[in-house]
């Protein structure tokens, strides 16, 4: 929902420039949002890595 709501206001923003100026933004915004959220993803995986990390020091520990 959100990347169709970013992808209608870039477009619109571009509405009068040629198609190949157009289909450059949306891959452009295709690019980056993917980027954006593999990267989200991969933080969350590292967090959760973390955790287990610290769980197990936490463990030998005591």
């Amino acid at each position: 929902m959100l990347s169709e709501k970013t992808i209608v206001i870039a477009l619109s923003t571009v509405a009068e420039k040629p198609f190949t100026v157009q289909a450059s933004v949306v891959i452009g915004i295709a690019i980056v949002m993917t980027i954006g959220v593999y990267g989200l993803v991969a933080g969350i995986v590292k967090l959760d890595d973390t955790g287990l990390y610290l769980t197990k020091m936490a463990a030998t520990n005591t």
